[in-house]
């Protein structure tokens, strides 16, 4: 019997299969090292942080995450009941997330459902609480304002009430009268949001004279942030960074205070573009906002203590509103206060907007 063989005589891509076990090798190495162990090398490189998406750390960020944990005194960081401190138990913890994270810069914000497994139940409750400044509440005129509007759904009545009051309640009810809401929720998009709704925001902090840029321009803290080290060591001058731009600043005399995101589309609150913005972007947006305002108070830790960063994100008709303090340590809290929906067509004005954010939030966020 003839028997044919055909042999291969290609040589197998070597370097390929090198590479990957490689990876898997540093992968490896990378887990079982002890949380104040330097990172490992690795050959992945980091992608963008101006998308929406979550960036993938490289070794030369990871670094940076370590050496800056490095620096952090003992004493001075948030101790907890167990003599642990907050500061160690993010970065043990961001350790293990490939990802960029907020943890990574030492940001906490409460609405994580990963701190459950950071902290247990009491700590959050107690790192919750910890140096808590109230909310300052509505006042009066402003709650009996919107006591006038119960009962009434016809509206003509709520624009006979309304006449008189602010012009971010006329422009909503104006674009409810003519069905603009609803047609612009189904057919706009995120600029168009903006320019019917969200604008309202804007004119809300006037009084205290504060700025509310859109011009799609990074932040001054942030630029500052990305090109700390663009002065090399052998006196040459590196390419500038370009640093996130938020959809909208806020700024009083040249100084930051806060920042907001928006989204046209509306994944109740599952969406890639939210949930990176909310747990990522923003909160280092808004951190970066803090750092600045530090340096301006000259780190003094009374004054620090009672900064506040805002921020916001918007999400089609839906806003959630962000608080930001350091209220120990070197960690930055960041406190939900709830989100907000505005309906596309008009129900009950009275049940809608005695809670709405383009009312009650700008309120609580400037002096009234």
């Amino acid at each position: 019997m003839d028997y044919q063989h055909t042999w291969n005589t290609d040589q197998p891509a070597w370097e390929s299969i090198l590479e990957d076990v490689l990876k898997k090798t540093i992968a490896k190495q990378q887990s079982l090292l002890p949380a104040s162990s330097p990172p490992a090398p690795t050959t992945k490189k980091a992608s963008s942080s101006n998308g929406s998406k979550a960036t993938l750390l490289g070794y030369e960020q990871r670094l940076a995450v370590y050496n800056k944990q490095q620096q952090m005194l003992d004493k001075k960081k948030w101790k907890l009941k167990d003599g642990t401190t907050v500061e160690d138990r993010l970065y043990n913890y961001g350790q293990n997330i490939q990802h960029e994270y907020a943890f990574h810069s030492m940001i906490m914000n409460l609405s994580d459902k990963r701190l459950k497994q950071v902290f247990s139940e009491k700590e959050l409750k107690d790192v919750e609480n910890h140096n808590l400044l109230p909310l300052p509440l509505l006042s009066d005129s402003v709650t009996t304002f919107f006591e006038k509007f119960k009962g009434k759904e016809a509206i003509d009545d709520i624009w006979e009430i309304a006449d008189w009051a602010k012009r971010s309640i006329l422009d909503v009810v104006s674009a409810y009268r003519w069905d603009t809401v609803a047609a612009t929720a189904s057919r706009g998009a995120e600029r168009d949001l903006i320019m019917l709704l969200w604008r309202s925001i804007d004119t809300s902090f006037q009084n205290i004279h504060v700025q509310t840029w859109r011009s799609d321009e990074q932040t001054c803290s942030g630029s500052a942030r990305v090109n700390e080290d663009r002065l090399g060591s052998d006196g040459s001058i590196k390419a500038k960074i370009s640093a996130v731009k938020p959809d909208l600043i806020l700024t009083k005399d040249n100084l930051e205070y806060g920042s907001a995101e928006h989204g046209f589309d509306d994944e109740s609150g599952v969406g890639e573009k939210e949930l990176h913005e909310t747990y990522t972007k923003l909160p280092k947006t808004m951190k970066n906002m803090m750092m600045k305002l530090m340096a301006e108070v000259d780190y003094d830790e009374k004054a620090i203590r009672s900064l506040r960063v805002v921020g916001l994100v918007h999400s089609h008709l839906r806003m959630t509103a962000y608080l930001m303090d350091v209220p120990d340590g070197y960690v930055c809290r960041i406190r939900k206060l709830g989100e907000q929906r505005i309906p596309d067509t008009l129900t009950d004005f009275y049940d809608t907007y005695r809670g709405s954010p383009l009312i009650s939030h700008p309120l609580i966020f400037t002096p009234h």
